[in-house]
């Protein structure tokens, strides 16, 4: 009988310690992720207004696609700023584009963009990755890609 029980607790520490080290994974993997919010429009032009809310994000990329040589164009209009900042889509060019961050509560613009989806990727400042879609209608769900980066400073 004594051997049964030092094995019910060999089995209960073991597991103790399993929850233990998934507990603390989750607390190593801090997450501070932009979530974006579709504004509604009511004109018949092929716009498409984002806000990004909750906080800034960085290395964002986006792509449009299909990509058929649009010619259109990306506002930015940062929450301190006066006047939009422009990004123009050549035809002749990639479908993406480039950002090094995008702050919070800055809205973006899609000007006669002849996209029905625009792929979001971007990192938070814990450098995780996520990835995102945009259409004319929705906000797809948000994806982490990266699940165990493990933060150990708070930078």
């Amino acid at each position: 009988m004594p051997f049964i029980l030092n094995t019910q607790i060999d089995l209960l520490d073991i597991l103790a310690l399993i929850i233990s080290v998934i507990a603390l994974a989750a607390t190593l993997r801090k997450k501070e992720y932009g979530k974006f919010y579709l504004i509604p429009k009511n004109d018949t032009q092929k716009e498409v207004w984002v806000k990004l809310i909750k906080s800034d994000i960085y290395d964002v990329k986006i792509i449009c696609e299909p990509y058929t040589g649009m010619s259109g164009r990306i506002d930015l209009l940062y929450p301190d700023a006066e006047k939009d900042s422009v990004w123009v889509f050549i035809s002749e060019l990639k479908p993406d584009f480039e950002f090094g961050s995008i702050k919070a509560d800055t809205i973006i613009k899609f000007h006669n963009c002849k996209s029905t989806k625009f792929h979001v990727t971007f990192r938070d400042k814990y450098n995780n990755l996520y990835s995102q879609c945009i259409s004319q209608d929705d906000i797809g769900r948000r994806y982490h890609k990266n699940i165990w980066n493990l933060t150990f400073v708070g930078t």
